[in-house]
């Protein structure tokens, strides 16, 4: 992801932008525990990077057949690896989608058959999607989405592994982070 950032996001984006990534990256305090006891996860991240690089690419120089296919193959191995990177991927392919019906409608329909493509290559794997998706449904392992589990997420990837903190601390920890992170967003 480093070596990706520095070397192509930078020629892409602004050198701000891929510095804020970069931060990111590196200030989730338990990412680098993912990278090395679950792989799919270090993957997936880099595959929807990726993806995003060349969505970049597309929008701001125009597309070329090899972009357009970079970025569909892209799609897949993001796709393939992980059902969470498939959302994430697939929401570039509907904003792209979206892009070109709002501000070039004659290429509009270019982008549909891409979508088709990327479609017929996953669809070998959606038979499988939708039997975990029926299977897990009422014995899936992750809590219902509230505010408490919101805020056990961002104390997971905000909050340094083994640093304990009183609750009012964890709070306070979790929104300086977010905040430090609008303002410089904001400011840069």
């Amino acid at each position: 992801l480093f070596y990706f950032a520095v070397h192509k996001l930078s020629k892409v984006l602004p050198k701000t932008v891929v510095g804020l990534f970069l931060l990111s990256i590196f200030c989730f305090a338990s990412l680098k525990d993912l990278t090395t006891s679950i792989r799919m996860y270090s993957f997936a991240t880099l595959f929807v990077v990726v993806q995003f690089y060349y969505f970049v690419k597309i929008i701001k120089f125009g597309e070329t057949k090899k972009d357009w296919w970079k970025f569909i193959l892209f799609f897949e191995l993001s796709a393939y690896s992980h059902n969470f990177s498939l959302v994430a991927s697939g929401l570039l392919f509907v904003f792209l989608i979206v892009f070109y019906f709002i501000k070039q409608k004659e290429k509009f329909k270019q982008s549909l058959k891409y979508l088709i493509y990327a479609a017929l290559i996953y669809l070998p794997w959606f038979a499988v999607l939708i039997f975990q998706m029926v299977t897990i449904q009422n014995n899936y392992w992750i809590d219902e989405l509230t505010l408490k589990s919101v805020m056990h997420i961002l104390e997971y990837f905000l909050v340094p592994a083994g640093l304990n903190l009183s609750k009012t601390a964890t709070i306070v920890w979790v929104f300086a982070s977010i905040f430090v992170y609008l303002v410089m967003f904001i400011f840069n």
